[in-house]
């Protein structure tokens, strides 16, 4: 007897379809069946089912073989009727369970996994159909995200929080449920529409609701949704307090059309996510303006660097030992052609939060190594301060690229500093010692920067890989009136210096403070008491006049 394996599928299919009046049409329908089974195999997962699904292969395999052999001259008629007759029976008992398991998978590719809500691509359709139908009548799309729960994830693993996720979605089924209900019982005789309830994705959720009282009657809702999200949810051992983040758009104001709805709640839900602490908030013009505004913004940025509306100034530090200037910070400006001079604190935190601060980080090392260059090539040495963000210290290309401009401009690496901040040191200490040890390594100064407004860990002064270490401001400030910072002030100065670091103290703005930073032992002041942050030509000058007459305040 032949043996059938999963190929004859193909072969049956050809077989019937060139015979001619020998049972070709149930040959046929049987090797579709049969093809349709392999390609079943390879989908379902579920163990039972599967050996279930193969026990009826079997009996068609064995079937459809039989008949194959009734087929030759050996075997009577009747055999092979028989034979048929099998074929016909496995059909029936093989043709539910492929009705089950097509359904099985058209659910699945509607509904989440994990949380057996529709997916996002399911809830878009499902919505667009629900707007269509309720044209002229109030829907509200509702999009939640939940608040921290990377921070659950990081301290309970990824099961906990999918346990977490389950939970919410539970929550906010039984709350839609229960709210529909509630729509039923009090107004009989008029259809409740479903509410569409999604996982979109992450932390994020989606309610599409009709709200016959508009605002009103959603505020209820979602009020009543925190209350019951915020009750204690067990994860393991742990009982946890979460708070949504929920933003809300009205179908009315978008002309029920879905994206535009989508767009609408999510910018909300994001205006209430950046305040960190929950609650909701319905979608106004207002934010459509303030994301228009922020739209501009970062392409305007995107666009300064390929403008070259950039530019570099200097703020010089003054050397206490000598009141000559020997070092300066060199410090990114914009020139915007409609707003001027934009300062840094005006764009550097959003290209921070919108990912331009890298591109801008490169462009400011490269201006900074190719002008301390041309100076030391000229006859003027001068030591530049470069800012290394957060973001950039934990670059992988930072230190090569840092090599690659002291190579391509010829620059004494000892000519270069690099300042990084206490608070950025301390956010992961053990990554930044090696990215400060290797920055060492090629000659490369290290400072400090901003020192007294993080950790101030004193004792950790002792293992810090560093050259320098710059006061903050903070420190510097009122000086001159205030004992106890004169007191703070000194000793840090005289533990820096007794570690082997030089010490710049920043935000100077008296010829007190810097009577008195000079007798607590500081080696540089910097600000404006000595001079602000200069474009190059004036910064040429500047030295000219300190290299023919030290300042005298230090001298």
């Amino acid at each position: 007897m032949t043996h059938l394996y999963p190929n004859h599928a193909i072969d049956i299919l050809l077989a019937g379809a060139s015979a001619g009046g020998r049972g070709d049409g149930v040959l046929w329908a049987a090797g579709l069946v049969l093809a349709g089974l392999v390609l079943l195999l390879a989908l379902v997962v579920r163990r039972a089912y599967l050996r279930e699904l193969r026990e009826d292969r079997d009996q068609l395999c064995a079937a459809l073989n039989a008949y194959g052999s009734a087929e030759s001259d050996v075997l009577q008629l009747s055999l092979r009727n028989e034979a048929l007759q099998d074929v016909a029976e496995a059909c029936d008992r093989l043709l539910p369970r492929l009705q089950t398991t097509i359904a099985m998978l058209e659910w699945s590719a509607r509904h989440d996994p994990m949380t057996d809500l529709l997916n996002s691509a399911a809830f878009k359709l499902a919505a667009q159909s629900a707007l269509a139908a309720r044209q002229g009548q109030c829907s509200a799309l509702i999009v939640m995200g939940i608040n921290q729960l990377k921070k659950v994830n990081d301290s309970l693993g990824h099961a906990g929080g999918d346990q977490l996720l389950c939970a919410v979605a539970d929550r906010l089924r039984m709350t839609t449920n229960a709210w529909r209900e509630a729509r039923i019982e009090s107004e009989p005789q008029h259809e409740v529409f479903e509410p569409l309830l999604a996982r979109l994705g992450g932390d994020e959720f989606a309610i599409l609701m009709p709200c016959a009282e508009g605002r009103t009657e959603i505020d209820r809702f979602v009020q009543r949704l925190q209350r019951v999200i915020g009750d204690a949810i067990h994860v393991g051992v742990q009982s946890l307090r979460i708070k949504l983040s929920i933003g809300i758009a009205l179908a009315e104001d978008h002309n029920n059309h879905y994206d535009e709805l989508l767009a609408a709640a999510d910018s909300a839900m994001s205006n209430v996510k950046a305040e960190g602490e929950g609650g909701y908030l319905f979608y106004s013009s207002e934010m459509r303006r303030a994301a228009d505004e922020l739209l501009a913004r970062e392409l305007d940025l995107r666009h300064a660097l390929e403008r070259g509306e950039f530019c570099l100034h200097y703020q010089p530090q003054l050397n206490m030992h000598t009141g000559q200037i020997d070092s300066v910070e060199a410090l990114i400006r914009w020139n915007h052609p409609t707003r001027g001079l934009v300062y840094p604190g005006d764009f550097i935190p959003f290209a921070e939060t919108y990912g331009l601060i890298d591109d801008i980080g490169d462009w400011v090392m490269l201006e900074a190594v190719r002008t301390a260059a041309r100076w030391d090539q000229e006859g003027m040495p001068l030591r530049v301060s470069v800012n290394v963000s957060p973001m950039q210290l934990y670059r992988v290309e930072l230190i090569p690229m840092i090599r690659a401009c002291l190579t391509r401009f010829q620059l004494r690496p000892e000519l270069l500093e690099i300042e990084i901040t206490e608070a950025a040191i301390m956010r992961n200490e053990e990554f930044s010692l090696e990215r400060i040890e290797g920055l060492r390594r090629d000659g490369v100064t290290v400072a400090m920067d901003d020192f007294g407004t993080g950790y101030s860990n004193l004792s950790q002064l002792m293992s810090l890989p560093m050259d320098r270490l710059k006061l903050d401001r903070s420190l510097v400030d009122m000086l001159e009136t205030d004992p106890r910072k004169r007191t703070v002030a000194a000793g840090i100065i005289a533990m820096a210096r007794n570690l082997g670091f030089e010490v710049v103290a920043e935000g100077v703005e008296t010829d007190e403070q810097i009577a008195l930073l000079r007798a607590a032992g500081a080696d540089y002041v910097q600000g404006y008491a000595f001079a602000r942050p200069i474009p190059e030509a004036a910064l040429i000058e500047r030295l000219q006049q300190t290299r023919n007459s030290p300042d005298v305040r230090v001298a």
